[in-house]
């Protein structure tokens, strides 16, 4: 850790589910190095029961957190007030900061109209996902890719969640030299703390995240039928809300009662490690529309249940996959029926590969410990920053 950094001040903005994810483990890692950090988390158009929430942490203590209340409003509304929190809270505090992370284009975006009247030193552009084709709409898509270029070509820095989106913005006429890949990582310590505790039910999958269409749950609740009459144990779980969710809970209904479990938002994180550690098999099942960004986003949820030490089912969506497959941590499939059932009950009968794909997932995890990603990715922009 450059010392440095200590004395830092660092303003971060994200949208967000309020579920633990890698723009969390950023600002749990930045609170606790820098002298002052303000964390400011606006909630995603289908959480908007919730409100924004700003902490502020001063040498890693929290000094004081205000939630802000929920408001119901057409989409470009509500992220125009969103735009109007981020700048005016910032600017109510009366201090220019070292650095400002936005953790998508319109946060980042509010990070350069705060460069430019010299509240903020340097802005960096955190890319968690990028699409092609993000809305079905010609405009609205359009409009998106202009704010995206637009946004990165000004920043100062720029993160890419994958070598995909890296490769997208450098398409887009993004210099090379202000972008980085920093991939989602884990906490390795907590993790291998779950990874160890038994017991693990053979039978149980688990699925973590949104749950929307692109995420492809459905072809796992449709499977579930067939599994279980060669495995009648089999069950799924599953952590996490979203717009899809009454179609999911739908087609569940069709099921036993206690095959498929809806666990909703945990707590925290240590309750959805624990859930997962106890679970056998972690799934990835993104389906293969043009319009989802699964293929460009880096698969954070994935890194998490290896650590935990469940092999993975996944589809042939990202480029990461094809390390799990290579490093034999998980069976890799088409979005298809027959093949996620036969994976489900390969992992679920045979001991053997079971043990094997479990201890390879345990060792590709070890490589994305969350600290040591964004101590290598901050060490290019921490210089001048004072």
């Amino acid at each position: 850790m450059v010392r440095s950094f200590k004395n830092l001040t660092v303003v971060e903005v994200q949208h967000t589910t309020f579920a633990w994810g890698t723009t969390h483990m950023l600002a749990n890692f930045l609170r606790q190095e820098c002298v002052l950090f303000v964390y400011l988390q606006h909630p995603f158009e289908h959480f908007r029961f919730y409100g924004a929430r700003i902490s502020i942490y001063g040498r890693g203590k929290e000094v004081r957190t205000r939630a802000l209340s929920s408001t119901r409003a057409p989409i470009p509304l509500l992220l125009l007030r969103d735009l109007a929190v981020t700048l005016l809270y910032v600017v109510s505090m009366k201090r220019r900061f070292h650095l400002y992370i936005g953790a998508d284009a319109l946060n980042a975006f509010s990070g350069i109209v705060l460069r430019s009247v010299g509240l903020v030193s340097r802005n960096l552009f955190y890319a968690i996902d990028w699409s092609p084709r993000r809305f079905d709409n010609t405009v609205a898509n359009r409009i998106y890719h202009i704010v995206q270029r637009w946004v990165a070509r000004r920043s100062d820095f720029v993160w890419c969640a994958s070598d995909r989106i890296e490769l997208a913005f450098a398409r887009l006429g993004v210099g090379r030299s202000k972008l980085s890949v920093v991939p989602p990582g884990v906490d390795l310590n907590r993790a291998k703390g779950y990874a160890g505790s038994p017991p693990v039910d053979r039978g149980c999958m688990i699925f973590i995240g949104s749950l929307t269409q692109e995420k492809g749950l459905q072809l796992v609740v449709d499977a579930m039928a067939s599994i279980r009459e060669v495995c009648p144990s089999a069950t799924l779980k599953i952590i996490g809300t979203g717009p899809y969710e009454k179609v999911l809970r739908q087609k569940a209904s069709l099921l036993e009662p206690t095959v498929v479990e809806f666990l909703g938002r945990l707590g925290n994180q240590d309750e959805a490690l624990r859930v997962i550690a106890q679970s056998a098999i972690g799934l990835a099942t993104y389906h293969p529309n043009d319009r989802s960004y699964s293929g460009f986003a880096f698969p954070g949820k994935v890194i998490e249940y290896m650590a935990c030490g469940l092999p993975v089912i996944a589809t042939r969506t990202h480029e990461f996959m094809d390390r799990i497959e290579k490093s034999r941590a998980g069976i890799l499939i088409d979005y298809d029926k027959s093949q996620f059932v036969n994976a489900a009950v390969s992992l679920m009968t045979n001991d053997v590969l079971y043990q094997q794909l479990r201890k390879n997932a345990i060792a590709l995890a070890s490589e994305f410990d969350y600290r040591a990603i964004f101590e290598k990715a901050l060490a290019r922009i921490w210089e001048g920053l004072e």
